[in-house]
């Protein structure tokens, strides 16, 4: 049974909590939570960011930034992280999760960070395009959970 999808990156303003609204939209039946390996509680996603999707009819202005930590990646059967360094950050942090954490897109997505507004609709799209790559496999394992949840 698959319990979820955390999406992570440096901050949780930016790229995560992008990936997290355009992943509940594509998948929403599953849960979807995004954190920061250097996140601050409690902070409002970029306003470029909200901008971006909201332009794509996604309202990510509720969004709060979270740590990452043990306790939220327990709670998760599959982890996004957005370029090469997070995931070798997150494995040695966390050497339990081999297996279960991914590149969103092999490339790598640029932290949009302070950038200009065009940049985040760069990342949107690189975003946008991984999400939809990866959503068959998603749905293959949110299927395979739901006839687990049937079985006798």
């Amino acid at each position: 049974m698959i319990g979820g999808v955390l999406v992570v990156c440096v901050g949780n303003l930016c790229r995560s909590p992008m990936a997290e609204g355009l992943l509940r939209r594509a998948m929403p039946g599953m849960k979807v939570t995004s954190a920061g390996i250097q996140a601050r509680a409690g902070m409002s996603a970029d306003p470029y960011a909200v901008s971006v999707m909201l332009s794509h009819h996604i309202d990510i202005s509720g969004h709060r930034s979270q740590p990452l930590s043990g306790a939220l990646c327990a709670g998760h059967d599959v982890m996004f992280v957005m370029d090469e360094p997070l995931k070798q950050h997150v494995l040695n942090r966390y050497p339990q999760l081999r297996g279960r954490v991914h590149l969103l897109d092999r490339e790598g997505i640029a932290d949009p960070y302070r950038q200009p507004h065009d940049v985040f609709v760069n990342c949107y799209e690189r975003i946008a395009a991984a999400v939809d790559a990866w959503q068959p496999r998603l749905s293959a394992l949110l299927g395979a959970s739901a006839r687990d949840m049937s079985s006798p």
